[in-house]
């Protein structure tokens, strides 16, 4: 018995070794850690159990290399059938070159590179054993070897990440667009793009990029060509270049509609408004009958810039009337209902009747629609309500649609509305409570948003003032400005400028009230808080954003280029981060002369 007890404890022991010594993940361990004599103990078991894994022999193979055991590491590669894996003629061919011995070592390569000529089959080991030892001019040769042996295309693309490793961008990008040209692979090819190209449009990548597409085009006009240079432009956030491609492409009927408004809102979602609204105008005119949808929808979106600001007279004038031509037309019942949304919302707050819109949401109430129009119509009322100060019933609304749906865009706006609401109230912490939440869960729309607003609350917070008096200031003045009363908010922001300076709150009530300036085309007004915000020592939160506003204002209102220059090349030597770097460099250089494209 006691025998047995020891056979027992002896086979126990010997099997935690034989399962100890099988485990990858302690040899990689030893290998990481750099202690090669374990690591090639640990590996030479796992070779002897799995001879065909090749990782494993490559392991082994370094591990011996660190230690300079030429001859077993050669042994090694010999025992695993060279002819059969070419793959190993490299591992042979680098630990020659290891050991100085480049004739022997370009040799092997080169017995490597004939096995692939012959069969091409192996190009892949071949290829991933030349990079692994980051042999890049073998493995081109490989990859090469086998595009002339196969005509297979699809090799271009190791070809192209080949030529990325060694820093050859050029000859990436041709390699790239040349299998484009044989075999689209269009996706793949933007994936990888996207690792090098950026915003900046003077960035090496983009230019080549860009050079090559319109010399394909000039060769040969295809629609690939066309298209992979909007994508280029859309990613430097030119909207207007992309849409003069997609344009070219829509009248030659191969690009839809649906593609030009979503380009649209692309560029309205980056604040490029401008250009959003000359693209919402060609499908609003350009919309066929089958595009009717598009046409609405982008009528929706200039309703919905135009009503974003502080309008005069005689722009709430001609938007009533825009209102009452769209509400006559023949539109779909899903637009129809968002019409009638934007229409209550411009009577409540445009018009200061929220009697009037109440009554016209009650109406849409009465309609046939989905859960998700009547969430929508919900959430409208509770806007009214807001702009009413009932801010108990808001309160219930936004928490009904909310709760409705927890996990859908909808709701998650709901949400925002709700930390918005207890914002205007006072209810900081509990605003910031919510706000947390939002800025994880929502879109990217609203959880922007969520995250302007929060960062407000977290900078003022940390500020030290315990009883928030400059931020529930702040708050009733965002409180005026959503209820579209700015005259009432610039009450609020002179209080806060006079009595909190050198406070944070201070900036955000100057950033505010200069907004409100430029919207009501007090230009000099605008700029005098912005040359304030620049002159406070305590935030550099909105500097940036200050100098390009001001320099947009004389640019644009104040026909002063030469203001302007000077604030945006202040931009590009102080603040190379900035959002607004690209486009201040763009502005600078056009004011400057100089012929850009």
């Amino acid at each position: 018995m006691k025998h047995s007890k020891y056979f027992l404890w002896f086979l126990l022991l010997a099997l935690a070794q034989f399962a100890r010594g099988q485990n990858p993940q302690l040899a990689k361990k030893y290998f990481d850690d750099a202690d090669f004599d374990k690591a090639i103990y640990e590996y030479k078991l796992l070779v002897n159990k799995f001879p065909y894994r090749d990782a494993y022999v490559m392991a082994l193979v370094k591990s011996y290399q660190a230690l300079k055991k030429y001859d077993e590491a050669n042994k090694l590669i010999k025992q695993q059938h060279p002819k059969r894996k070419p793959q190993l003629y490299v591992f042979l061919g680098y630990n020659y070159q290891l050991q100085k011995d480049s004739l022997n070592a370009k040799k092997y390569y080169k017995k490597a590179i004939d096995l692939v000529a012959k069969k091409p089959q192996f190009v892949y080991s071949v290829g991933n054993a030349f990079q692994n030892f980051y042999l890049l001019d073998e493995a081109l040769e490989v990859y090469k070897t086998a595009i002339k042996q196969t005509g297979k295309s699809n090799y271009y693309m190791q070809v192209a990440q080949i030529y990325a490793e060694k820093g050859d961008l050029d000859k990436m990008i041709e390699s790239y667009l040349t299998l484009s040209e044989v075999n689209g692979y269009e996706a793949q090819i933007k994936y990888y793009l996207t690792k090098f190209i950026t915003q900046d449009p003077e960035n090496k990548v983009n230019e080549i990029l860009k050079n090559r597409l319109v010399e394909r085009i000039s060769q040969s006009p295809e629609t690939k060509w066309y298209r992979l240079l909007h994508w280029l432009y859309i990613q430097q956030k030119e909207y207007k270049k992309a849409f003069f491609q997609l344009k070219s492409l829509y009248r030659k009927n191969e690009a839809e509609i649906s593609e030009i408004y979503h380009l649209a809102q692309t560029a309205n979602y980056n604040k490029k408004q401008e250009e959003s609204r000359v693209i919402y105008r060609f499908v609003i005119d350009q919309a066929s009958d089958q595009d009717i949808t598009y046409q609405e929808l982008s009528k929706l979106a200039l309703l919905k810039m135009d009503m974003s600001k502080i309008l005069s007279s005689e722009a709430k004038q001609a938007l009533k009337q825009t209102f009452e031509k769209y509400r006559a037309e023949d539109w779909s019942l899903r637009n129809k209902i968002s019409l009638d949304l934007l229409y209550a919302d411009f009577v409540a707050f445009h018009q200061k009747n929220p009697t009037e819109a109440l009554k016209i949401l009650a109406d849409l109430e009465k309609m046939p629609m989905s859960k998700t129009n009547k969430a929508a119509v919900l959430l409208k009322k509770a806007d009214v309500l807001l702009y009413n100060s009932k801010f108990s019933q808001a309160l219930i609304l936004y928490t009904q649609v909310q709760l409705d749906f927890p996990n859908n865009e909808i709701g998650h706006d709901a949400s925002y509305k709700i930390a918005q609401a207890s914002f205007f109230q006072g209810d900081i912490d509990w605003a910031h409570s919510q706000l947390k939440v939002v800025k994880s869960v929502a879109s990217d729309f609203i959880a922007n948003d969520a995250i302007d607003l929060d960062l407000i609350i977290i900078n003022n917070k940390e500020e030290g003032d315990t009883l928030q008096l400059g931020l529930k200031k702040f708050a009733k003045a965002k409180f005026e400005i959503f209820r579209k009363n700015p005259q009432k908010a610039l009450l609020i922001l002179d209080s806060i400028a006079q009595n909190f300076k050198g406070q944070l709150i201070y900036d955000d009530a100057l950033w505010t009230r200069a907004q409100i300036f430029e919207q009501t085309k007090k230009y000099t007004s605008a700029i005098q808080d912005y040359e304030a915000i620049l002159a406070n020592k305590t935030e550099e939160l909105y500097k940036d954003d200050a100098l390009f506003r001001m320099a947009e204002i004389f640019r644009l209102y104040l026909n002063d280029e030469a203001k302007a220059k000077k604030l945006y090349k202040k931009i590009i030597i102080d603040y190379p981060a900035s959002f607004w770097f690209v486009d201040a460099r763009t502005y600078y250089r056009k004011l400057r002369g100089d012929n850009i494209e």
